[in-house]
């Protein structure tokens, strides 16, 4: 997850944007996927408020702003 939030950052950064905006997604667990390798990948993940916190962090590093929206992704 570090990696990934490193990636995003820093490539956003050499963009030149200055502001990173996330949302919550909904109906995460309506996509389709059973079984028991469906339910680990929606239930063994990092907490979406850790994922925010560390892009928020890792942001502020390059100097990038980061809010979250107010309507839910889809």
């Amino acid at each position: 997850m570090n990696a990934m939030v490193k990636q995003v950052v820093e490539g956003t950064h050499q963009l030149g944007t200055s502001k990173i905006v996330l949302g919550r997604l909904r109906g995460i667990r309506d996509n389709g996927r059973k079984g028991a390798k469906g339910n680990a990948v929606v239930n063994n993940f990092w907490s979406f408020n850790h994922i925010v916190r560390r892009f928020r962090e890792k942001a502020e590093e390059y100097g990038i702003k980061v809010r979250m929206s107010i309507q839910r992704i889809m």
